[in-house]
């Protein structure tokens, strides 16, 4: 990649996290956030050049027009992606589980607020992220944030990032803390007090991960071409964790911000829409895999076939542990999204 792309891609990055985050904030910028989306979308345009950054373009094109927080924090993450791997090639169903991912997302999105209409708890959803965000640290670089500590593989071995293991570590203490004590004010409603201090807690992990970002990508950039691919990718699960993280804690603490057509209405309509790409992306899956192999018998097809019966399992809008489904009917297109 050109400097120029991956300048324009790291700005296209934040255009997405601040088309995220400002309307929760301030509803009244709602339109300034969809501007700043579109904008973040003709950012990744010249990147197309590459078809390993195709799936990341259509997401962005995806969360542009959806204009939901999580398909956004989603785009600014593949963004991240467009900016620091090397050119490489995505297959044809890859491209297609872009949109299916902004979709898939702003599903999710919908059901939670209409679940939230509904008298659900506001910061159920920043529970989930936060232990996520936790799950997420202590997965990174085989756990090394434990001792304080973050790298990547190197052409002799492995590269510390210098500050990065201590902000993740910092980061990873916060984060723990806030979903201890958002669980304990669930579990003892009595314990009131434990939600603020919460809040605060979540919200310090999230100021502590995006200077850990920050240090990361700024010891990435020194680094020689083709080093730090693991690092890359690491970086762009963090944005996404922490992403999410900061748009439920201002989703739940925020004013509220109804969408534009009744909550459950949208859902069903999103849902469909995800799972409809779900369904394009096994039949490309398919297709290019006899084409390029002369069987469809490939792990590619497998994983696109079970994203797909996923999404047809969260088309039943009163089936059990349906918030369970859509998240796995997210993950498994998130994992054909990058794998």
């Amino acid at each position: 990649m050109s400097a120029a792309i991956v300048a324009l891609a790291a700005i296209g990055a934040l255009a997405f996290l601040l088309a995220a985050l400002v309307p929760l904030r301030k509803p009244k910028l709602r339109t300034t956030g969809r501007v700043l989306a579109v904008l973040g979308a003709l950012a990744l345009l010249p990147s197309v050049g590459s078809s390993g950054a195709w799936p990341f373009v259509l997401l962005a094109a995806g969360a542009a027009a959806l204009a939901t927080p999580l398909p956004l924090v989603l785009a600014a993450a593949g963004a991240v992606m467009v900016a620091l791997q090397p050119e490489t090639s995505a297959p044809i169903a890859a491209a297609v589980a872009g949109l299916a991912v902004a979709a898939a997302a702003d599903g999710l999105v919908s059901w939670l607020r209409a679940r939230r209409a509904q008298g659900a708890d506001a910061l159920g959803p920043a529970l989930v992220a936060g232990a996520l965000l936790v799950l997420v640290l202590v997965r990174v670089d085989h756990g090394a944030v434990l001792s304080w500590t973050f790298g990547v593989a190197g052409e002799t071995g492995r590269v510390v990032l210098r500050g990065v293991g201590v902000a993740l570590g910092v980061t990873l203490v916060a984060a723990l803390g806030g979903v201890l004590l958002l669980t304990t004010a669930r579990l003892a409603p009595e314990a009131s007090g434990a939600r603020p201090v919460a809040v605060g807690a979540l919200s310090a992990a999230v100021l502590a991960a995006v200077l850990g970002a920050g240090l990361t990508v700024a010891r990435l950039t020194e680094l020689p071409a083709g080093v730090g691919e693991s690092g890359a990718r690491s970086l762009v699960v963090l944005v996404a964790a922490v992403g999410t993280l900061a748009a439920s804690l201002l989703d739940a603490t925020g004013p509220a911000t109804p969408g534009p057509v009744a909550p459950l209405r949208r859902t069903a309509r999103v849902t469909g829409l995800a799972a409809a790409l779900a369904l394009g992306v096994a039949v490309a899956a398919g297709v290019e895999s006899w084409w390029r192999e002369a069987t469809y018998a490939t792990p590619l097809t497998t994983a696109a076939a079970a994203a797909a019966l996923l999404g047809l399992a969260v088309l039943e809008p009163e089936a059990r542990l349906a918030g369970t489904r859509r998240v796995l009917f997210l993950a498994a297109l998130l994992f054909l999204l990058v794998a």
